[in-house]
């Protein structure tokens, strides 16, 4: 019996080593679905098939059967499939999510405005469609368009599978996110909010998904979600705040903040005259310091 199963083990090893070769260098949706669910079957079921086998022979063959067991190569296909799929679902929407650092950096503070328009640079017209905090179009495109992008995998890959794709999604998701973002050099105040708005937005969008796709909503889902953006939420509140506020509510959020850190979010506003200021940060950073040590056991 031990004979036979080892047989087994090495031809489904062939089996999987042919499943890779076949997993699509394209937009083979449905197909890569189909070898995921494969591999998924054999890693999830060749376990129990061992188990009921070593019930019937002795622990030497157990031993040599355990080792023989290819869920390595079953692993490697699950995750190249799932990295594929995920990829591929990115590269539909991205268009939309590289709208976002074109879109904040255009938007102006009122000031800035009326100088733009005096210069004769642009009309007025095109002022007040970037001066409206409101949803942006690429947000609404993004709320009609993700489901339907994800559609294909929710309706093919098994749940529990479909479960990690979505996480793996995610996880690409808002580091593309956090990539745009990290291009923007420079934010007005307006453009601050309208990206707090977006990214409220988008939040959103993306908890709903499960919801939309009529999968069990997921709470550690959500946390991931939320936290993953979080750190855009915290920088571009402050790059908000007015600066005579901004040391002192900087080191709120981030009490561990540098210098270098502080001097970004002074880079996004754009603020130039910045001894004063620094030497507010340096003075908040110290009061923090006698704070924590007035704490110490003496």
């Amino acid at each position: 019996m031990a004979d036979i199963a080892a047989v087994f083990m090495k031809a489904l090893c062939v089996y999987l080593e042919g499943i890779v070769c076949k997993l699509p260098k394209n937009e083979e949706t449905i197909f890569t679905c189909i070898i995921v669910n494969t591999a998924t079957y054999c890693h999830e079921t060749v376990q129990q098939l061992i188990d009921t086998i070593s019930k019937n022979i002795s622990l030497h063959f157990q031993e040599t059967l355990n080792s023989q067991i290819p869920q390595d190569v079953a692993a490697k296909i699950i995750l190249l499939g799932q990295e594929g799929l995920a990829h591929s679902s990115l590269s539909h929407i991205d268009s939309l999510l590289s709208q976002i650092p074109i879109i904040i950096q255009r938007i102006q503070d009122p000031q800035q405005q009326r100088n733009q328009i005096n210069q004769g640079r642009v009309n007025q017209q095109e002022i007040m469609s970037l001066s409206t905090i409101t949803e942006s179009d690429y947000v609404q495109k993004l709320a009609d368009q993700l489901p339907k992008v994800l559609q294909i995998p929710a309706s093919n890959l098994y749940e529990n599978r479909w479960k990690r794709f979505l996480s793996v999604f995610l996880g690409h998701f808002i580091d593309r996110v956090n990539q745009l973002v990290g291009e923007i050099k420079r934010c007005s105040t307006l453009g601050c909010n309208q990206l707090l708005v977006d990214i409220e937005r988008i939040q959103t969008i993306l908890s709903d998904l499960p919801i939309q796709l009529n999968k069990p909503s997921d709470i550690l889902y959500k946390k991931k979600v939320r936290d993953g953006l979080e750190p855009i939420r915290q920088t571009f509140f402050l790059v908000a705040i007015p600066a005579e506020d901004l040391p002192k509510a900087f080191l709120t959020h981030h009490p561990n903040g540098n210098l270098d850190q502080f001097k970004h979010i002074l880079d996004l506003k754009q603020y130039k005259d910045r001894k004063g200021i620094i030497a507010k940060f340096e003075e908040e950073k110290q009061k923090i310091a006698i704070r924590i040590d007035d704490k110490q056991p003496k």
